[in-house]
């Protein structure tokens, strides 16, 4: 459990008030803007909803949610700063790399219409869900662009056998759209990937080599679609560096045969401004 002093500056949190019973407690209709540090934090509390909110400007994730069985449906998180960046700074060292949503913490949390509209590392930083559980659908219609990883499942992340991400839809995204980088097994499903740089990037991992031990592990993607460059991909706006990206190397603009980083247009699609034959 995180201790109370690194919650202070939240614009709100519910920190180790139990499970909550019906409606006796919610986050429902609210807006919050221009917070210094994230804006709503769940932490030591079940059953608590999180729906209909509006998270602008923030420094750190826009929504944080650890527990059990905590629902969020429906909420907009807009413009999630990191604090590498923030105010000038250029802290490249820092491994702490935030999500909009995070939910990598919480246990059988609902994830249902929410949309990240811009953030400085993650949209969603999450577990994904239980395959066994499909199709239940506890986490879909989930929305996110103008991240650098649309959706991120980490490599201390994930759950136990396999995780299972379902019903993204991921634009626009200046590294990935997708990025794994867990032990568990993964499946993708029911996703569609529209002009991101790399439209997913799965890595499954371990047991570790000198453990000389074996696994059967998988990646799976089914009931998707990956557009690499739409007609819409604008190759000279879309090219422009974020502040916060630009001490950073790496990927991140999609070239044209010939080109140069400053064309965000994919060397697997056609070049832009060129008519597809017919």
């Amino acid at each position: 459990m995180m201790p109370f002093f690194s919650l202070v500056r939240f614009a709100l949190a519910f920190l180790n008030t139990g499970v909550v019973e019906g409606n006796t407690s919610y986050v429902r209709g609210s807006s919050f803007h221009d917070c210094f540090n994230t804006g709503i934090g769940v932490f030591g509390t079940d059953n608590l909803t999180v729906e209909d909110n509006v998270v602008h400007h923030t420094v750190g994730p826009s929504i944080r949610v650890a527990g059990k069985c905590n629902s969020v449906l429906r909420n907009l998180a807009v413009y999630s700063i990191s604090i590498h960046t923030y105010d000038g700074r250029q802290e490249k060292s820092n491994i702490h790399w935030p999500g909009a949503i995070e939910v990598h913490e919480a246990f059988d949390v609902i994830l249902i219409n929410n949309t990240v509209a811009g953030s400085e590392r993650f949209g969603y930083k999450l577990d994904g869900e239980k395959c066994t559980d499909y199709p239940l659908g506890i986490s879909t219609g989930n929305e996110v662009h103008g991240a650098w990883h649309g959706v991120h499942l980490h490599y201390v992340e994930g759950l136990p056998g396999c995780a299972m991400l379902y019903g993204f839809l991921i634009w626009k995204n200046y590294d990935y759209g997708i990025f794994t980088y867990c032990e568990s097994s993964v499946i993708v499903d029911h996703v569609i990937a529209v002009d991101n740089t790399v439209g997913m990037f799965p890595n499954v991992w371990g047991p570790p080599a000198k453990s000389h031990r074996t696994a059967d592990k998988y990646f799976i993607l089914r009931h998707s679609l990956i557009v690499g460059t739409s007609p819409n991909y604008d190759c000279a706006e879309d090219s422009i560096i974020p502040y916060a990206r630009q001490p950073y190397g790496g990927i991140g603009a999609k070239t044209a045969p010939g080109g140069t980083l400053t064309l965000k247009c994919s060397f697997l699609c056609r070049p832009c401004n060129v008519a597809p034959e017919m």
